[in-house]
Formats: C-alpha cells, sequence, structure tokens
C-alpha cells in the first residue's frame, strides 16, 4: 500500500467516479482503476461494488476510508512541516534513468561549486511514478520525458533525447518492428513511458506478440546484445558513453526516437538552485 494507492482510492470514494477521480488528481483513469485493483489484491477485499453501471463504495471500503481520512491529512502536514527547512537550498529531484547517464551528474557539480550550500537529493523512477510523486508532493521537481499539465505545476523545456534501436552487429538492416520477429528484446517495465512507445513501434509495424524481457539497466541490455543476443531502445547519448556502442549495431529510426525533456517542478519550490540547475542543463545539451 502506498500513498498513491489510497489518494486513488479516497478520489473515488468522494467522487463515486473514476473519471471524476481522474480529472481531480491529474490522472489517467486507468492509472486509477489500476491502484484500486492493487489495494483490493493486497486487502484480498472488494473496495467497491458494481451496480447498473456505478460504483458503490462496499463495507470493507467504507472501513478504509474512516483511515483515510485521518492519514492523508497527516501526510500531507508532515509533508509542509519539512519542507520548511530551509526551502531555499534544498531540492528534492526526480529524474528518468538517462537523465542521470547524461547531463544530470556534471550539472548537479557545476551547481554545488556555485551555491556550496545547495542541497540536491535524486532519485531515479519511471516517467508516471515521477509524474505521480511531483503531484503528490513528494519531490520538488523532476526531469521527465514531457511536460506535467496540472494546476501549480510549472514546465520548461530542456533538451531533446535521440533514442535509436540497438542489435547485434550481424543483424540486418531493421526499417521496421517485424525485422525483429523472433529476437529477444529487452525494455523496462510498462510505467516507463519509453517501453511504452517501444511497445507501439513494435505493434505499429506487425510484431504484435514480440518476446519482451524485462531489465532494469541498459548496461545489461547492451552486454547481453554484444554478446549475440537480442535488441533494445537505448538513447543515443548514453551510447556515445559506454564501451559496448563499438560492438553492435545502430538502427536510426528517425522522428518516432525523439524524446522532449522537460523539467518540471511545484511552483512553491521554484528556488535560485532549480534554476540554476535547469540552465546548466540546457547549457550542457546545447553543447552536444
Amino acid at each position: 500500500m502506498d500513498i498513491n494507492q489510497i489518494r486513488a482510492f479516497q478520489a473515488v470514494a468522494q467522487s463515486g467516479s473514476v473519471t471524476a477521480a481522474a480529472q481531480q488528481l491529474h490522472r489517467a483513469p486507468s492509472s486509477i482503476t489500476t491502484r484500486i485493483h492493487q489495494l483490493e489484491e493486497e486487502f484480498d477485499q472488494q473496495l467497491f461494488l458494481r451496480i447498473k453501471n456505478r460504483l458503490v463504495i462496499s463495507s470493507a471500503g467504507r472501513r478504509l476510508l474512516q483511515y483515510t481520512d485521518q492519514l492523508l491529512p497527516l501526510f500531507d502536514r508532515a509533508q509542509r512541516a519539512m519542507k520548511e527547512y530551509n526551502r531555499g537550498h534544498h531540492l528534492s529531484l526526480g529524474a528518468l534513468d538517462v537523465s542521470l547517464e547524461t547531463y544530470l551528474p556534471q550539472a548537479i557539480g557545476s551547481v554545488r561549486e556555485r551555491i556550496s550550500e545547495a542541497r540536491i537529493y535524486v532519485r531515479q523512477a519511471p516517467s508516471e511514478v515521477l509524474s505521480d510523486e511531483l503531484l503528490n508532493g513528494t519531490l520538488d521537481a523532476v526531469l521527465n520525458d514531457g511536460p506535467v499539465d496540472a494546476p501549480g505545476i510549472g514546465n520548461e523545456y530542456v533538451f531533446s533525447e535521440q533514442l535509436v534501436l540497438v542489435t547485434d552487429k550481424d543483424h540486418p538492416k531493421v526499417t521496421s518492428s517485424m525485422d525483429l520477429e523472433g529476437v529477444d528484446i529487452y525494455g523496462f517495465q510498462k510505467n516507463c513511458s519509453y517501453r511504452l512507445r517501444f511497445d507501439q513501434w513494435l505493434q505499429q509495424g506487425g510484431l504484435s506478440s514480440p518476446n519482451v524481457i524485462e531489465m532494469e539497466s541498459y548496461e545489461v541490455m547492451l552486454a547481453c546484445i554484444s554478446g549475440g543476443s537480442g535488441a533494445a531502445w537505448v538513447p543515443a547519448a548514453y551510447l556515445d558513453r559506454v564501451h559496448h556502442s563499438s560492438s553492435v549495431k545502430i538502427h536510426d529510426l528517425g522522428s518516432i526516437g525523439i524524446t522532449d525533456l522537460y523539467f518540471s517542478w511545484r511552483e512553491e519550490e521554484h528556488s535560485d538552485v532549480l534554476r540554476q540547475l535547469i540552465e546548466e542543463v540546457q547549457l550542457l545539451a546545447s553543447k552536444k
């Protein structure tokens, strides 16, 4: 059980609708439904009854709601109290893994040189998790693949990332996903937007049942591919920095592989530390 599941449950219980709860929390209806199902599986209880196309809270749901009405305000007060601590120099930042492999470490070092009191705490997570944690206040800012469209959230474009398809060196040129039929395909979990776009590309090309093996590291993916097995969608900037790039074949898929990355932040957290970090990442990306 996590706080995002509790927020989703409370919103549905109060509004009586997944759609209304999704609008309130600025999430997709499927995301709200998934969180409700996760809670029901964890508690082995049905929290809502589906009666004539309407959601009606169950007796177990009403019991849980009593606790959520106490838990969420307490959680929010604790967050606000902690954020009052040296707000100007502390930044809790979430980022995609590709950002941590390219510009972000150097940018953080540069900001620390200019603002010695700066304390930047970085968490790596998939796109959907980053957006959730920004909206619920766990994170002050995120470096993510696209803006977060919600009240109280600021966004600024920082750079574009080119994703390329990587195979073993002997694989023929790939022009569509059907060229990967029978090939093991490595990817992150489905809550990663890069994985979602890769899945869409595979299906649009006609490969309806790809053999996807989930991994959480580009380094491991490339090690497998350079050993003569599989394919993966990898950021070009990452390939420029690792030794495996000379032992694999790179296939440029054109505009479908371009991803725009944005800094998004809670407006009350827009400090000098965050502003200088944004400018530093933009500067490094412009020199690429």
